[in-house]
């Protein structure tokens, strides 16, 4: 192992009461307001906006083990501030799914579900953001308001298929009344004309992200209640659907805060490297130092028994292509690669830990992230020596309906992002209570843009994860569903490279993480 170190960062709806045919600007003050003030907003009127004749942006302008439910520690992040929205909410009876008022809606709604989701790729996200304009950023604004209320439509056409005693079930129906709120919000939301238009649909994107943190685990308790009324099927098939679809609305919305946020500072140098959330050089290296880092912390905190100076985690070795840089999201990536981390740092410590102070400490296995860049794809393998997952549990490993001892654990978290931000932000509660959620989650992160996560367990002595990314941009998100259409077909899929790809050099890195640094060796 090389002698040189190289120090890396760890870093951690009130009724609408005035007429329909008040002017847009004293509708879109109404509006405001009514967010601002955490109102519902909920027209009652079928006469209310249509969806908007406006075109989309033309993103064709593109240049040439321990992995198991049952019993694996899904650690995520949650606020340690009083939540506004409680615990249990209960949704009024005014506003109740599946009540009259929203049939008669149903009208309004199908107009929408009628409509295709117009897909997207990374690339496509870059292209548009660049050289950004007022002009541009106002395009982006109405292309936003009307496909965020196209998505969000699906879904809740989602929700009215479920069975009828699992959508009258409080959670779920809390749910779909956020949803409601959201949809009626974007729809009725006049068009965009001026920058202090989308100034104010900044702020009823930024409302609407922050009220929807509670969505995970309202979804996840009412699943629970209704296990006995829906399949396992059913439910992986919802839960999933869910998910990624408000994965793509979030990257819609977010990216959109992102660019108008980077416009109105345009000299800033906060996230350079990055157009939006995407961020154009990933390094390989940096991403698993920070979760190997802050996968270090939850072990101390968790596991370490007020003794950190007797007790280390494991070290995290990393060989490969170390130094490769990429376009993507990071937060995407992070969270799938911090899971795994965790993970195997978790079970390797329970497995070689000694039982008591007074045993003798011995020296932890390391676990070990492979990094390898081909043509087309870059693949991170984790692999550890945790005594590997029971073939009796291998098969639901992904499955949601096989992890309700972890799903009970979100009655105490009250809003949950599913985002890396969490943990560098420093907001969880330790010990961080098992949800049962983090590795289905991480594999719908990686399948997003077309991506793979695949799980090879050695039972008795250690399991591989791999993790494969795109690196070109060019795939379309992966909303898994049929409602869709691509904006550029001819993107479809490209080959797929194995792991050994040209310029194989097995390169090896040592990642001591240490304290609040980490460093390569």
């Amino acid at each position: 192992m090389p002698s040189n170190h190289t120090l890396l960062s760890t870093t951690s709806p009130a009724r609408r009461t005035t007429s329909l045919n008040i002017n847009s600007a004293a509708r879109r003050q109404h509006l405001t307001t009514s967010i601002s003030h955490g109102r519902r907003y909920a027209p009652v009127a079928l006469s209310a906006p249509q969806p908007s004749s406006f075109q989309a942006p033309s993103f064709h302008d593109d240049p040439p083990h321990q992995y198991n439910n049952a019993h694996h520690h899904q650690h995520q992040t949650h606020s340690a501030q009083p939540a506004k929205t409680p615990a249990h909410p209960k949704p009024t009876s005014m506003n109740r799914p599946f009540s009259s008022e929203h049939f008669y809606h149903s009208r309004v709604l199908e107009q929408y579900v009628s409509k295709p989701v117009n897909t997207i790729t990374l690339r496509q996200l870059c292209f548009f953001g660049r050289n950004m304009t007022n002009q541009k950023l106002i395009r982006l604004a109405n292309y936003a308001r009307t496909e965020l209320a196209i998505r969000l439509a699906h879904r809740i056409h989602d929700f009215q298929n479920l069975p009828f005693i699992v959508g009258t079930n409080p959670h779920i129906a809390y749910v779909y009344d956020l949803y409601w709120q959201a949809f009626d919000c974007l729809r009725c939301f006049p068009q965009i004309d001026t920058m202090d238009d989308n100034e104010a649909f900044c702020k009823m994107l930024q409302d609407t992200l922050k009220d929807h943190l509670v969505v995970i685990p309202q979804l996840a308790l009412g699943i629970v209640q209704c296990a006995q009324h829906i399949s396992p099927s059913q439910v992986d098939r919802f839960m999933n659907t869910m998910l990624r679809s408000r994965i793509s609305r979030r990257v819609i919305a977010e990216q959109h805060l992102a660019l108008t946020h980077s416009h109105e500072l345009p000299h800033s140098e906060e996230k350079r490297d990055c157009i939006g959330m995407v961020n154009t050089h990933c390094s390989a290296i940096e991403i698993v130092g920070k979760c190997a880092g802050l996968a270090r912390d939850h072990c101390i905190s968790t596991y370490g028994h007020g003794q950190p100076d007797r007790w280390e985690p494991p070290q995290v070795v990393v060989n490969g292509h170390p130094d490769v840089s990429f376009t993507y999201i990071p937060d995407h990536l992070e969270y799938i690669i911090y899971e795994l981390l965790m993970n195997s740092m978790t079970y390797t410590v329970l497995r070689f830990s000694p039982p008591d102070s007074s045993s003798p400490l011995i020296p932890l296995p390391p676990v070990t992230v492979t990094i390898c860049s081909g043509d087309s794809d870059l693949i991170f393998r984790v692999s550890d020596q945790a005594g590997g997952i029971p073939s009796s549990r291998s098969n639901n490993l992904w499955s949601y309906s096989h992890a309700p001892d972890g799903f009970v654990n979100f009655d105490k978290v009250p809003r949950l992002a599913a985002s890396m931000a969490e943990h560098v932000d420093g907001v969880l509660l330790s010990p961080t209570p098992h949800l049962g959620i983090g590795l289905p989650m991480s594999k719908v992160y990686a399948e997003y843009w077309g991506g793979e996560l695949n799980i090879i367990s050695m039972d008795g002595f250690g399991t591989d994860a791999y993790v494969k990314i795109p690196k070109l941009g060019n795939r379309m998100e992966n909303l898994g569903f049929q409602e869709f259409e691509a904006t550029d077909p001819s993107w479809g899929s490209i080959p797929k490279e194995g792991p050994a790809g040209a310029g194989w050099v097995p390169n090896t890195v040592s990642v001591m993480v240490t304290g609040g640094s980490t460093s390569a060796a």
